[in-house]
C-alpha cells in the first residue's frame, strides 16, 4: 500500500509505518532559494508530493546528494504532527528504508555506493591522477600560495581524507549559499578546509557525515583572507567539474599507497607544524568521560558526543539532556530548528561541542534538573555547547512517535516556563553568546523562585526579569553571527558563541537566602573564628564570651551575589529576605545617614558581604544542650545595589525645598507634583498602583488638618515589656518637634511648633518605620481613610498625666502629646524619592515668638562630639578653674569630657565613643528580680530576637580599643529586655552614643549603656590585616609607675618619731593610657596551658570534658606571668591568651598546633616558680596566681611532659626564654589594685614594707602590676646600637650647652 504526501498530511495526529502498514512516495528536494518561512529555509530537505503542490519536511538519518531530485519510496517511517495550529509536522526515516520506486532490492543508498566504488576503482588503475593525503596538500598548497603560482593556469588537485567537521552553512540572503568541511590526513595531525559556493552545491552538505572519509577530485586552490589579510589556503568544489566519492576501510588503504612524495623544505615544515600539533594535544582538558562515548576531536580542542536523548528540557534553546548524562544546549548551532526540534529517544553524534562545566549552586541547573558528573570531590554539571562549527548527525530515531514529553524528570512550573519567551527574543535581537544567555537564563530562573510568592504581581516579575536580562549584553568582540568566516577560520583563537577558553564556566549566582548559612559556614577555608583583635588585656572568662563565626567575602568569587528585598520586619530590624527565608541584614557606612537611605521593600542586590554566626547555645542543668544561633549578613552601604522598586514605587515622598532654621521656622506650605517615571520603576502600569496613586491622590487634597511635619529629635532603641495580655511588646520612643502644613498662605493660622512623643509598637507593626528614621531627620505624619473631613491629626495625640505615673507627688516635668503610630490609619512620608512626591516649603516667623519650650530644647541638645578611647578613660580630675566653663564652651571640639563625679562613682554628662571591638562576653549581673522575660528568655529570643537566650545571661560586655592604637574601655550592656546587637562583633568600628561613665573599683573607666543609648557599626576590620601604630603610643620607664608612692612628713601625727608616711590626694589615681618600653624577661612565674570545656569550664583531656558535656565546644587557654625590668625598676608583666604567651616563649607559628595537640592529650600543662624564687616573690601576700590558674589546678608541670619531639617541656621553653637574654618591646598599662574600704595606708601605697635606718624611712616597694596588650621581639644588636646612639647624642648636647653657657664668660673677660 502506498500513502502520497497529501495523505500523509491530512493525519491530524501522528502516525507511523507500523500503523498504517503502508508506504509513503514522493519525490526528495532541497530547497535552494530564499524564504522568509523558517519551514521553508533554504537548504532544507523536503518530501513533495507527486500529483499536488503539498510538501513535508524529511529528517533522514544520512543522505547523499544524488537522491536529490529522485522518486523514492519510504517503507518504515514516522509521521510526527508536532503542532496541528501552525502546521508543524515532518517525517522521520532511516536511508537504509529509502527505496528507488519500483523496486526494494537494494536501498537507494546501497545503490549509489555500489556505483561510487567502481568510479574508484577506475581513478585508482588511471596512471595520471596523483591523490595527495590532506596533511601533503596543506604543504603543496602553502608552497604554491608563496611563490604565487596561483596566478598561472592551476592543475586540477585531488584529495583524499576524513572529515574531522562539517561547520553550518552560511545562507545570507541575496548570496549565494556556502559551506566549508574541513578534511585531515591519515597522520591526523594537519587539515585542510575545502569550501562550496554556490546554490546548487547545498544538496552536497548533506552528504558528508563527520569521521568518514572521501576523495575529491578535480578541485582548485584558493586562499581566505579576513581584515585584508591571508588566514589559510583552502580547495575549491567547482561546480560541475569535482567530484567526490565516500571511502571504505579497503579503499582507504588502496588510495594510501599511491600518495606522492614531498621535497625535503616542505618535510621539514611539515615536522615543525607536527610538533606545534603535538604540543596543543597536549593541553590537559578539565573533565574526561568516558572513552567509550567521549573523545576529542583531532582537528581542533572540541569535543565529539554521541548519545539518547533521554529528556526534552527546553527545546527553544536547544536544551536536552542525552544519557541522564550530560546535557546540550543548541541555540547558537544555526542549523539547529525550532519549528523541528529533537524528540526524546532519538540517538545523535554531536561533532565539535565545547563541553563546559558548570558547578553547583545554579538556580538554572537545579531547574532544569541537570544531571551531575563528580569530579574528584565535588560534582559539576556538563553542558555540550554548540556554535557554528558543530555538526549533529541523527544516528537513530526512536520508535515511538510522542512528542510532548517534554521535561519528563523535573515537573516544571508552566508558569515560570512562559517566561523564557522574552529571554528568547531577547537573545535573538542582540545576538548574545552563550555566556550572556546562559546568565540571562540564570537571572531568570533566581528571580521566579526567589520571589514568586514575595512578589504577587506577574506583570512585575515579569518586568524585574527583563530589567537584569537587558544588563547582560555583553559587547566583546566577535559578536556572535557577525563574521562567519572568523568563526570557521579562527575558531582555535576565538569563538563568538563561547567567549570562555575555559573548561568551566563561572555563573553568577543567587543563592536562595535559606541556603546562604550552610552554603558559606560548611566551607572551612572561607570561616574565621572571631577571637580577640590587637589590644585586648587583662583576663577574660572563656566561658562567658560569645562563640563568633565570620564567613569572609572570597575575592574570587565575585560570581555569588545575593538578591534580595530588603524590608523592615515587626521587630524594627532590615533584614533581606525571598521565598526561602530571611536574615537580619547590617548595613555599614561611614556616613550614618547614608545607612537609612534605603528604599525599604524594594530589590537589592549584596555583592560582598560577611556572613557572622554567633553562637549563644548553653548547657541546660539537666545536660542537654540548647542550640540557639544568630546569624546575620554584614555589608558595606556601597555594596548594596538598589535594583528595582518592588514596594516602594507605590508610596509618596516628601521633599523640603528649602533650608530650615530651627529657631525661626514656624510651619510649612504643601504645593503637590508629579515626578516623571523613575527608571527603576518597572510597574508603572500596574493596577494595584494606579489604585494606590488614586488613594494618594485623595489624601493630597484632604484637609491640612490631617498632616503634620515632624522633626525627630530622639530615638530610643525598642525595649520589650511585657503586657497584661501576657504577650510581649517591642517599644521605641521617639522624641520630635511638629510643625504644622497648610495648602497656601490663606491657611496659614496661628499655629506653633510643639514637643510630641511618639510610639511604635511591634504590635502595630509600626517599628517597620525605624530603620528609616534617624535623629535629625524630617518626616510628614498624615492620617489614611480620611473620610471625615472634621479629623485631624492634632486629635490623635493623647495628654497624659504625671499624676497616675507620680504616686510621690514629686515635680515631674509635664509629658508632651503622645502618639502610638498605627500604620492602619497613620502614614510616614519620609523623603525617600518616588514617583509621587509633596514638595514643602517653610513658613519662618512674622510677628510671632517660638515658644520658649521649643528654644530649651533645640538649646540643651546633647553634645554630639564623639571622642576617641583615649579620651575618656582619663581619670584625673580637671581643675577647679576649668570646671567653670561658659554654656558658649561646651560644644568646643577641644575639650575633653567633663569628670565631675556624681552619685556613686558616675560621671556628670554622657559620652559618644568611637572605637574598635576587640573581645565580646557576657559578664555577671548584681542580682536582678526575674520577671516574664527573664523567665521566657529562649521564647522571646527565639520569636523576636530579644535578650540572650539564657535566663539569668543579662549583661554583655564589650571591650572597645582605640581606633589605631592600643589603649581600651570596657562597655557594658543590659541585654534582657533589648534587641540582640547585630554587628557588633570583634573588628567592628563602632560608634556607641550616650554612655555614662563610671569609675570602678580598681580606679579603672568603665561604660554603662543606658536605654537610651545605641551603637553605629560603620566598618568591619580584617583582624589579618588590622594596622596598629606603635610608633605613636608614648614610652615610659617602670620606675615612672611608682612616681606617686612617695614618702613623707605629718606634723599632725602623734607618733613619737614624728616620722610618717603621707598619702597623697592622687594615689588612687593611675594613668591608664597603654605605653611601650624595653625591656628583658628576668624569671617566668607561671605559664598555664589548658583545654577548657565551653560549657562547664573544667580541664579537656584526651578530648573528653570531666563532667562528660556532650557537644560542647572546646577552647585552648593560656597565660603566663612574668617578671621584667627595664634597667630602671622591675615591674610582674602579665600575658593573656595563645598569641602573647607563644610570642613570650618565642615559639614559631608552625610548632603551635603540635603543642596545642599535645597540652590535649595531658589535659593541662603548667609551671610555676614559686618555690624556688626570692622572698619578694614568695610572699603570702603576693597575689601570684590570682585570674591564672585553671579549675582544678593542683600540680606543678611534669618534666616528663613532652610539647615538643626532642624532650621539650615548658620548664625548658621557660627556662630558655630567661637564659638566652632577649630584648623585648611591651606595650601595657598598669593594673591598678582594687581598693578596700578598710585598706591601711600601706596597702593604699602599694608599701610592702618601711624600715628604719638612721632615722630614715625606706621603703620597699612592691613590683607595679602591668598588663600586656603587644610584644614585639627586638634586636638586641641592634638594640644596643640605639643606646650607644641616644648616649652620644646627650653627650653632643651637653657639650654644646656647656660651650653656650662658657662662650658670654670668655667674651665678658677679654673685654675686661
Amino acid at each position: 500500500m502506498l500513502l502520497s504526501i497529501q495523505k500523509v498530511c491530512s493525519n491530524k495526529t501522528s502516525t507511523t509505518s507500523n500503523q498504517t502498514k503502508a508506504s509513503i512516495v514522493g519525490r526528495l528536494t532541497i530547497t535552494t532559494h530564499d524564504n522568509p518561512d523558517p519551514k521553508r529555509r533554504k537548504g532544507t530537505l523536503f518530501l513533495n508530493d507527486l500529483t499536488t503542490n503539498d510538501s513535508i519536511y524529511l529528517r533522514v538519518d544520512l543522505f547523499h546528494h544524488e537522491l536529490a531530485n529522485n522518486i523514492v519510496q519510504i517503507t518504515q517511517w514516522n509521521h510526527i504532527k508536532f503542532d496541528n495550529n501552525n502546521n508543524i509536522e515532518w517525517i522521520e526515516a532511516s536511508l537504509n528504508h529509502i527505496y528507488p520506486i519500483g523496486t526494494l532490492a537494494f536501498s537507494s543508498l546501497q545503490q549509489i555506493l555500489q556505483t561510487e566504488q567502481i568510479a574508484i576503482d577506475l581513478l585508482a588503475n588511471i596512471p595520471d591522477v596523483s591523490i595527495f593525503s590532506a596533511q601533503d596538500l596543506l604543504l603543496l598548497n602553502k608552497r604554491c600560495l608563496a611563490s604565487s603560482c596561483q596566478q598561472e593556469k592551476q592543475e586540477p588537485i585531488h584529495v583524499v581524507g576524513r572529515v574531522s567537521s562539517k561547520p553550518v552553512r552560511s545562507l545570507i540572503p541575496g548570496r549565494p549559499a556556502e559551506f566549508y568541511i574541513e578534511l585531515i590526513g591519515f597522520q591526523g595531525d594537519t587539515s585542510t578546509m575545502i569550501i562550496f559556493t554556490g546554490d546548487d552545491l547545498l544538496n552536497l552538505y548533506h552528504t558528508f557525515q563527520t569521521d568518514h572519509w572521501y576523495v575529491f577530485m578535480y578541485m582548485k586552490t584558493g586562499a581566505i583572507t579576513i581584515d585584508n589579510q591571508l588566514v589559510r589556503g583552502v580547495l575549491q568544489f567547482v561546480s560541475n567539474q569535482s567530484r567526490c566519492y565516500q571511502l571504505d576501510k579497503d579503499k582507504i588503504k588502496q588510495i594510501k599507497t599511491i600518495s606522492p612524495s614531498i621535497d625535503d623544505d616542505d618535510e621539514k615544515e611539515h615536522e615543525e607544524e607536527e610538533g606545534i600539533q603535538q604540543q596543543h594535544e597536549k593541553q590537559e582538558q578539565l573533565f574526561l568521560p568516558p572513552p567509550a562515548i567521549l573523545r576529542p576531536a583531532e582537528s581542533t580542542s572540541m569535543t565529539t558526543y554521541e548519545g539518547i536523548i533521554t529528556r526534552v528540557i527546553e527545546p527553544s534553546f536547544g536544551v536536552y539532556e542525552l544519557d541522564h548524562d550530560v546535557i546540550t544546549c543548541l541555540f547558537h548551532y544555526t542549523d539547529y530548528s525550532l519549528v523541528y526540534p529533537y524528540r526524546q529517544g532519538t540517538r545523535i553524534r554531536l561533532s565539535c561541542v565545547h563541553m563546559l562545566g558548570i558547578g553547583p549552586g545554579s538556580t538554572i541547573m537545579e531547574v532544569w534538573d541537570a544531571p551531575t558528573m563528580e569530579r574528584g570531590d565535588y560534582k559539576t554539571h556538563i553542558i555540550l555547547v554548540g556554535c557554528l562549527k558543530t555538526h549533529i548527525q541523527i544516528i537513530e530515531f526512536p520508535n515511538h512517535i510522542k512528542c510532548s514529553s517534554f521535561n519528563t524528570r523535573h515537573k516544571a512550573n508552566p508558569w515560570s516556563l512562559s517566561l523564557y519567551g522574552p529571554i528568547f527574543k531577547e537573545c535573538i535581537n542582540t545576538q548574545a553568546d552563550f555566556d550572556s544567555l546562559i546568565q540571562k537564563l540564570e537571572i531568570q530562573a533566581s528571580l521566579i523562585h526567589k520571589f514568586k510568592n514575595s512578589i504577587s504581581s506577574a506583570k512585575l516579575l515579569r518586568r524585574l526579569c527583563r530589567v537584569f536580562t537587558n544588563k547582560i549584553n555583553k559587547t566583546t568582540q566577535p559578536i556572535f553571527g557577525n563574521d562567519w568566516y572568523h568563526d570557521i577560520f579562527q575558531h582555535e583563537q576565538s569563538c563568538s558563541a563561547v567567549k570562555t577558553r575555559a573548561s568551566s564556566l563561572e555563573l553568577k549566582r543567587y543563592p536562595y537566602v535559606s541556603d546562604i548559612v550552610k552554603l558559606l559556614l560548611e566551607d572551612e577555608e572561607r570561616t574565621l573564628q572571631l577571637s580577640r583583635h590587637p589590644g585586648e588585656r587583662g583576663s577574660s572568662r572563656e566561658d562567658l564570651r560569645v562563640d563568633m563565626t565570620m564567613a569572609l567575602h572570597n575575592e574570587k568569587e565575585r560570581n555569588l551575589v545575593i538578591m534580595g528585598i530588603v524590608d523592615a520586619m515587626p521587630d524594627g530590624r532590615l533584614y533581606i529576605l525571598d521565598d526561602t527565608g530571611k536574615l537580619p541584614l547590617v548595613v555599614l557606612s561611614e556616613d550614618a545617614q547614608d545607612a537609612y537611605d534605603l528604599y525599604l521593600g524594594d530589590l537589592y542586590r549584596v555583592r560582598e558581604f560577611e556572613l557572622v554566626k554567633e553562637d549563644l547555645g548553653y548547657q541546660e542543668e539537666g545536660g542537654s544542650r540548647v542550640l540557639l544561633d544568630c546569624n546575620y549578613i554584614v555589608c558595606d552601604i556601597k555594596n548594596l545595589k538598589h535594583v528595582a522598586m518592588v514596594k516602594s514605587v507605590k508610596r509618596t515622598s516628601m521633599s523640603i525645598i528649602e533650608e530650615v532654621d530651627y529657631m525661626k521656622v514656624k510651619g510649612f506650605k504643601r504645593k503637590h507634583t508629579d515626578n516623571e517615571n523613575d527608571p527603576m520603576d518597572i510597574d508603572n502600569n500596574d493596577d494595584q498602583q494606579q489604585q494606590q496613586q488614586q488613594q494618594d491622590s485623595k489624601c493630597d487634597h484632604k484637609d491640612p488638618n490631617s498632616q503634620i511635619m515632624l522633626h525627630i529629635l530622639e530615638i530610643q532603641p525598642p525595649i520589650l515589656s511585657y503586657q497584661q495580655d501576657n504577650s510581649f511588646e517591642l517599644i521605641s520612643h521617639i522624641q520630635a518637634i511638629r510643625y504644622p502644613v497648610v495648602l497656601d498662605d490663606k491657611n496659614n493660622q496661628d499655629k506653633r511648633p510643639q514637643e510630641v512623643h511618639l510610639i511604635l509598637s511591634s504590635q502595630t507593626t509600626s517599628l517597620r518605620y525605624l530603620p528609616q528614621l534617624y535623629p535629625g531627620c524630617w518626616v510628614v505624619l498624615s492620617l489614611l481613610n480620611n473620610n471625615n473631613n472634621n479629623d485631624k491629626i492634632i486629635d490623635e495625640f493623647q495628654v497624659v498625666e504625671t499624676v497616675k505615673y507620680n504616686p510621690k507627688k514629686m515635680k515631674l516635668p509635664p509629658i508632651p502629646p503622645t502618639l502610638v503610630v498605627d500604620p492602619d490609619r497613620h502614614q510616614l512620608i519620609t523623603t525617600h524619592p518616588t514617583q509621587r512626591m509633596i514638595e514643602f516649603i517653610p513658613t519662618n516667623l512674622t510677628g510671632v515668638y517660638m515658644p520658649s519650650a521649643i528654644k530649651q530644647i533645640y538649646s540643651t541638645k546633647p553634645n554630639d562630639r564623639i571622642y576617641q578611647v583615649k579620651d575618656i578613660i582619663k581619670t584625673t580630675s580637671p581643675k577647679k578653674s576649668s570646671l567653670l566653663v561658659n554654656n558658649n564652651n561646651d560644644n568646643d571640639k577641644d575639650s575633653l569630657p567633663s569628670m565631675v563625679e556624681i552619685g556613686k562613682r558616675f560621671f556628670e554628662d554622657t559620652v559618644n565613643v568611637q572605637g574598635v571591638i576587640v573581645d565580646k562576653g557576657f559578664r555577671e549581673q548584681a542580682s536582678r528580680a526575674k520577671g516574664a522575660i527573664d523567665t521566657n528568655a529562649r521564647q522571646v529570643f527565639e520569636e523576636l530576637g530579644v535578650g540572650t537566650g539564657q535566663s539569668g545571661r543579662n549583661q554583655l560586655f564589650f571591650r572597645v580599643r582605640q581606633t589605631d592604637e592600643l589603649d581600651t574601655v570596657d562597655i557594658y550592656m543590659d541585654a534582657w529586655n533589648r534587641t540582640w546587637p547585630l554587628g557588633l562583633i570583634p573588628g567592628a568600628l563602632v560608634t556607641f552614643y550616650h554612655l555614662v561613665r563610671k569609675k570602678s573599683d580598681a580606679g579603672l573607666v568603665m561604660c554603662q549603656m543606658l536605654p537610651c543609648s545605641y551603637a553605629k557599626v560603620s566598618e568591619q576590620l580584617d583582624p589579618r590585616s588590622e594596622m596598629i601604630r606603635t610608633k605613636d603610643i608614648p614610652s615610659k620607664k617602670l620606675q615612672d609607675l611608682i612616681k606617686n608612692r612617695k614618702v613623707g612628713n605629718d606634723n599632725n601625727n602623734n607618733n613619737n618619731n614624728n616620722n610618717t608616711i603621707k598619702l597623697p590626694d592622687d594615689v588612687d589615681d593611675y594613668d591608664p593610657l597603654v605605653f611601650k618600653t624595653i625591656c628583658s624577661v628576668k624569671s617566668i612565674i607561671c605559664v598555664n596551658l589548658w583545654w577548657k570545656c565551653g560549657e562547664c569550664g573544667t580541664v579537656v583531656k584526651d578530648n573528653k570534658c570531666y563532667r562528660l558535656c556532650k557537644k560542647a565546644k572546646r577552647s585552648f587557654m593560656a597565660n603566663a606571668l612574668a617578671v621584667i625590668s627595664d634597667g630602671t625598676f622591675q615591674a610582674r608583666a602579665h600575658f593573656d591568651g595563645e598569641r602573647l604567651v607563644f610570642k613570650l616563649l618565642n615559639i614559631q607559628d608552625s610548632l603551635v598546633d603540635g603543642i596545642k595537640t599535645a597540652v590535649l592529650e595531658y589535659g593541662k600543662v603548667t609551671y610555676s616558680s614559686y618555690y624556688g624564687q626570692e622572698n619578694h616573690y614568695a610572699t603570702g601576700e603576693e597575689d601570684v596566681g590570682e585570674d591564672l590558674q585553671p579549675q582544678g589546678y593542683d600540680h606543678l608541670a611534669e618534666e616528663d611532659q613532652e610539647l615538643l619531639r626532642g624532650g621539650v617541656t615548658l620548664p625548658k621553653l621557660c627556662r630558655r626564654v630567661t637564659s638566652t637574654g632577649k630584648i623585648y618591646t611591651l606595650f601595657a598599662s598598669e593594673r591598678a589594685a582594687k581598693s578596700k574600704k578598710d585598706a591601711t595606708i600601706m596597702q593604699q601605697l602599694n608599701l610592702r614594707a618601711i624600715s628604719i635606718d638612721s632615722q630614715k624611712h625606706v621603703a620597699i616597694v612592691k613590683e607595679p602590676r602591668i598588663v600586656v596588650v603587644e610584644l614585639e621581639l627586638m634586636d638586641p644588636a641592634a638594640c644596643a646600637w640605639d643606646m650607644v646612639m641616644q648616649l652620644d647624642n646627650i653627650c653632643t648636647y651637653n657639650q654644646q650647652v656647656e660651650q653656650e653657657s662658657s662662650s658670654p664668660i670668655s667674651s665678658s673677660q677679654q673685654q675686661e
